[in-house]
Order: C-alpha cells, then sequence, then structure tokens
C-alpha cells in the first residue's frame, strides 16, 4: 500500500468506540484491506451491534475471505499474515472501561505466539482494563514489528507520559517520533511507514474524536480516516476515503507538511520561515483548520443519520435496548 494513504478507521457501535488499525498485507491484486475492513465490520453489526459479538462476527469473516477471495487464494502465506488491532472504550460499564482486541492470523495479544507465515484461520484476542485499577494502570499494545527492544527507551517513555496524565498531543508527538525511528532501522525491512495517521478517542463519550495526519514533507492532499457507525439498523452506516485539497486559484498547492525547526523556510512555499507561517502559534498548526466532525455529520445527515450518532447517543441506546 502507498505509504501516503489512509491506514485508520473509528468504529462506533452500541456500547463500544475504536481506533483501528493495521499491520501486515494492505493490498493483493483487487483486494484491499482498507476498504474491505470498513465494509465488512459494518455488515458485521446487525442483529445485536455488540462490540465483542462484532469482532467475534468478523474474525469468522476474514477467515472466510482469506480463504475464498481468489486474488487471495494466490498469495504465498508469507504475504498473507495480517493483524487488525482495535483499541477504546466499552460502555457499558461505568466508568467506561479501556479494552483492546487483536484479530490476527499470525500472533496473539500476548507475544507468545508469533507465526512466521499466516495461519488458516484467524483469532480473536481481547483484554480489557483491570478492576479496580492498580497503582499506575496502562493498557498497551504493539503489533506488526517483532523487535519490541528497538528504541524500547522512547516507547516507555511515552507509557509514562500516559499514565501520568500528560496531554494527549504530547503523548502523540512522542509516538509519532518513536514509530519513525523504527521506520527508518534496518530490521524494519521497509515494513514500519513514515506516514502516520493518529486517533485519540475520549473516555467521555460525549466528547468527539480527533484525527491527525503527520507526512514527512509537504503535501498537495491530506488523508481523514474512515468511519464505521454500527450503533442499530438506522445507524448503520461505513464513511470512506475522504480527501482534502486545495482547489480553485490555490489547486496544486501544499495543503500539509511537516513540523519543523523554526529558521527553515516554511514547507508551503511562502518563501518565510517556519516560526512566521505555518509554525507560528498565531497562524495555528501546519494542518489546515478543519471541523473533521461537521464534515462526518454533515454525510451523516444527507444519509438521513441524525446528529446525536456521532457521540451523544446514550438515551437513544437506552431506549433501544
Amino acid at each position: 500500500m502507498d505509504d501516503d494513504s489512509n491506514k485508520a478507521t473509528v468504529f462506533v457501535c452500541k456500547n463500544a468506540r475504536f481506533a483501528i488499525g493495521f499491520t501486515g498485507l494492505a493490498r493483493f491484486g483487487s483486494f484491499d484491506t482498507q476498504t474491505w475492513l470498513a465494509e465488512t465490520l459494518c455488515n458485521c453489526g446487525p442483529p445485536d451491534f455488540d462490540a465483542k459479538s462484532i469482532i467475534d462476527r468478523f474474525t469468522e469473516k476474514a477467515t472466510s475471505a482469506f480463504g475464498n477471495y481468489p486474488d487471495l487464494r494466490k498469495a504465498p502465506a508469507l504475504h498473507k499474515r495480517l493483524s487488525i488491532m482495535f483499541t477504546g472504550f466499552l460502555y457499558n460499564q461505568t466508568p467506561p472501561r479501556g479494552a483492546l482486541a487483536l484479530v490476527s492470523n499470525f500472533e496473539s495479544l500476548d507475544d507468545d505466539v508469533v507465526h512466521k507465515t499466516a495461519q488458516d484461520k484467524f483469532q480473536a484476542y481481547y483484554h480489557t482494563e483491570p478492576r479496580p485499577n492498580p497503582p499506575r494502570m496502562k493498557l498497551f499494545h504493539r503489533v506488526g514489528f517483532a523487535n519490541l527492544g528497538l528504541f524500547a527507551t522512547d516507547f516507555n517513555e511515552a507509557i509514562d507520559m500516559v499514565v501520568d496524565r500528560l496531554p494527549s498531543r504530547n503523548i502523540e508527538s512522542k509516538l509519532v517520533n518513536y514509530i519513525r525511528k523504527i521506520s527508518r532501522h534496518p530490521s524494519s525491512a521497509n515494513a514500519v511507514g513514515e506516514q502516520i495517521s493518529s486517533v485519540i478517542i475520549p473516555c467521555d463519550r460525549k466528547k468527539g474524536f480527533s484525527c491527525s495526519y503527520f507526512p514527512t514533507s509537504a503535501r498537495v492532499e491530506t488523508y481523514m480516516l474512515d468511519l464505521v457507525c454500527a450503533i442499530n439498523h438506522k445507524k448503520l452506516i461505513a464513511i470512506k476515503d475522504i480527501n482534502m485539497s486545495h482547489c480553485g486559484l490555490f489547486e496544486g498547492s501544499p495543503i500539509v507538511g511537516p513540523k519543523m525547526k523554526p529558521n527553515q523556510l516554511c514547507w508551503c512555499g511562502s518563501g518565510k520561515k517556519y516560526k512566521r507561517c505555518h509554525g507560528s502559534k498565531l497562524r495555528g498548526p501546519a494542518l489546515p483548520t478543519v471541523d473533521f466532525n461537521a464534515i462526518i455529520e454533515e454525510i451523516l445527515r444527507e444519509k438521513g443519520v441524525k446528529r446525536d450518532v456521532w457521540g451523544h447517543y446514550e438515551h437513544e441506546i437506552s431506549e433501544k435496548t
């Protein structure tokens, strides 16, 4: 898959919100994992729209797809390895409970099983936040890269930042730098990309999530995450492939760029120093000012879905269940 593309999905169901990412097979022949993931997850919503039940059904469909899809049947087992990670919160408890789910055909959530080639069946592994919480509770997992000791100090520092409840954007920046270090290390063998998509899902589901795209150079197009909504039969929708670029007089000009040193010339081509252009606190972040939640809500309205699907649906869920 092109490194410069969306690789993230947000999944909202009756009792959970998850950020989803995958590692392994991205595309083979006519099969595209990102497209298949969103469509299949949406189809797995009925009949109960429950998070675990949906993931269990999704796991079965993954096994079926990889065994029966014509192009995938031709793929070598080494190239068919795929892990799909769900990270978020369950809302059937108070307070909401942190949860991880891994759907994979070659590794487990506890790192005790890692196969060199894809297995015939996908397995689902689950892990939830312990209750009562231990001191300095944390819930982390990494998938798709075997050398977990590489740059371990950076990763552990990010964990400490989470436990100490530092601002989410600071943690995000730390993890972006960590992933890029791994990407540039020879042992990654070009299996880890440098163009990074990030999703932040607040514990409070009344708060909307946010997404960010971190390129390494100026880009004329920026990529937004996919959304799968499976709350009930009336609110069952997948939204995919949302890209943004300039149009009109600015068509073809950069819309997004990397964080730079203050005195470097800005990535946008203005000729100004970064600190006086897109790096200025007065100018704002390198990304254009776009209300992603508003974009999705507009699409949902066009589909006849009410605004509260985005995060404020506790009342409706209690009526439906």
